[in-house]
């Protein structure tokens, strides 16, 4: 991955993701997890919450660190030809 410019990749994601994250489908999907989120959370006790929070932003970085990994490989793959199946 070293011919890969990492300053541009956040653009680069924005740029090909823009009309998938500002679909319909997708923002419905958000808010009904949103939804399912809030409503579970607030079952908790009030000193549980930021716990709850916490592991639900660890579990997102772990998820957008595994997105980024892959856009880096596809990057270097395609721009290197040497993905085979």
């Amino acid at each position: 991955m070293n011919d890969i410019d990492v300053n541009h990749l956040q653009d680069s994601i924005e740029d090909i993701m823009g009309d998938y994250v500002e679909s319909p489908e997708y923002n419905k999907r958000i808010q009904e997890v949103n939804k399912i989120y809030y409503d579970f959370r607030s079952t908790l006790l009030p000193a549980k919450q930021p716990i709850f929070d916490q592991l639900f932003s660890e579990m997102q970085a772990i998820n957008d660190d595994f997105a980024m990994q892959a856009f880096k490989r596809g990057l270097t793959y395609g721009k290197s030809e040497s993905y085979e199946r």
